[in-house]
């Protein structure tokens, strides 16, 4: 087992920690977050060798750099959040908003600044223990003495009961910046936000920034009574000279955690605004990359609108809204990225073309090219090195090594989606005997890649899924680097036999 390096030796638990490892729920294979998945047998090794807080776990292992919604269900097993001493002030914006300035135990500065769209993880002591939170940070990069979130107020909600009831009197920590919101972005390019309700908190982040996004406008959806939402976003763009277009709903939907599509397209309608008017924005900026933040039945209107526009899916970004999960529920599923659901669409047509191909009579020139020496022999390393490539990502992710393996898993599925290209160059046909098993068990082991846990959206059906996917796929690959190691050395044993 990989164990963390700062680790010198192992160090006791305390019966706190003992007591939350065994209230964990067993049923659930694996600590689900929106980055990557962290065996539950991983974490408690990490706990007894001297893991101590949420926030050296999230270090360790890359976990709650995407969204944070994972940080609560870390916090619980631990019983420390980790993260520095602060102090906290509490301004109730109406009843839908809150702002929360946060600064440092004892005065002086933030040693981190952030990045404009990077969230932070707040952590409030209250009767039950601890409570976390990530939250965007609104404040501008550049003041390291505060920083300030906008929080909008659940009913029930455990963090808002705990900074009303708190008013600043209790132990509170903040964890370090994470998340890489704008990063992706190009500088050189515009930046058109589209938001609804307190999802206007990226849009914020941006406008904040003195070097941040090129942002050229503003599309604002908010309820006609949220007047203090809208004035932040005024005051915002005004301050940047960015163009601002609020549109006004009666829906309750807008801001709400999670909304249907239908839910959402009639919030537009009593916005007066159609599916077609996004089409037109994208018309309107082609060069732009489209920021969107709202529940996901918004999001997914805008993006059916931006891509009438003729605008392209890889310059569509979004942020959705998680609620955090308790001690009781995994946190949400990580969905498809557009880069992962744009390689499975690859992988399974190359794999439906390769097995047409395969069927279709002989091409004379085809298997000419093909019974060459050198380009066997070129072709045949190029299948190895395919195979030793996709070897990587789940060997740093059986050492540990999730930050790497989180590197690495893009292009893990990118060179696996091309593969049937790769087996197609090396060997047309099925061939004979147990090369007939190797080509269709790579052809096999694609498809499934391909068809891997993100395709089903259910946390609790993720997980049955996920117990017979993995060992199918992992076995699999096995099968097929046993079967061309086999046949490299019948190659070798007889000199340029039967390939």
């Amino acid at each position: 087992m990989y164990l963390p390096a700062f680790v010198d030796q192992a160090t006791p638990l305390t019966q706190q920690r003992e007591a939350s490892l065994a209230s964990a729920p067993r049923h659930k294979a694996q600590v689900i977050c929106g980055c990557l998945e962290v065996g539950t047998r991983d974490v408690e090794t990490w706990i007894r060798t001297g893991c101590d807080t949420a926030e050296k776990l999230c270090r360790l292992s890359g976990a709650a750099s995407h969204c944070g919604s994972c940080m609560q269900a870390l916090t619980n097993l631990v019983g420390d959040p980790g993260g520095a001493p602060c102090r906290f002030e509490v301004e109730q914006l109406g009843q839908r908003l809150l702002r929360v300035t946060v600064r440092p135990e004892g005065g002086g500065a933030f040693v981190e600044q952030h990045l404009p769209g990077q969230h932070a993880v707040l952590s409030v002591r209250d009767a039950q223990g601890w409570v976390s939170r990530p939250y965007t940070i609104t404040s501008e990069p550049e003041q390291r003495d505060a920083r300030v979130f906008l929080v909008r107020p659940r009913s029930g909600g455990r963090m808002v009961g705990a900074l009303l009831a708190a008013e600043g009197a209790c132990d509170a920590r903040l964890g370090a910046p994470r998340g890489d919101a704008f990063t992706r972005l190009r500088s050189a390019r515009e930046v058109v936000f589209v938001v609804a309700g307190v999802g206007m908190t990226p849009a914020l982040a941006a406008l904040a920034a003195r070097h941040g996004p090129d942002v050229r406008c503003v599309e604002a959806y908010v309820r006609a009574s949220d007047d203090r939402v809208e004035r932040l976003l005024v005051e915002a763009c005004a301050a940047r000279g960015v163009p601002l277009h609020v549109h006004h709903t009666q829906s309750e939907s807008v801001g709400a955690d999670e909304v249907t599509t239908t839910e959402a397209a009639t919030a537009l309608s009593s916005a007066l605004v159609s599916q077609e008017a996004f089409a037109d924005l994208a018309r309107a900026h082609p060069d732009a990359d489209f920021f969107l933040c709202g529940p996901r039945g918004f999001e997914r209107l805008v993006r059916r609108g931006l891509a009438a526009g003729g605008c392209l899916s890889r310059c569509i970004h979004a942020e959705r809204f998680l609620v955090a999960a308790d001690g009781s529920a995994a946190p949400p599923a990580r969905e498809r990225s557009d880069g992962a659901r744009r390689w499975s669409r690859v992988g399974l047509w190359l794999a439906a073309l390769w097995c047409i191909w395969a069927i279709l009579p002989a091409v004379p020139a085809w298997n000419a090219l093909q019974s060459v020496y050198a380009w066997r022999v070129t072709t045949g390393a190029l299948v190895l090195a395919v195979l030793a490539w996709q070897w990587m990502f789940p060997l740093a992710r059986a050492r540990g090594r999730f930050a790497l393996a989180k590197k690495l898993e893009l292009p893990h599925r990118a060179v696996g989606a091309l593969s049937p290209v790769v087996l197609l160059l090396h060997h047309r046909g099925l061939g004979h005997g147990l090369l007939s098993v190797l080509s269709l068990l790579w052809i096999a082991n694609t498809v499934i890649g391909c068809l891997d846990k993100t395709v089903v959206a259910d946390a609790d059906k993720r997980d049955r899924y996920m117990r017979a996917w993995l060992p199918t796929h992992v076995i699999v690959s096995i099968m097929v680097t046993a079967l061309a190691a086999w046949h490299v050395f019948m190659i070798l044993t007889y000199r340029g036999g039967p390939a």
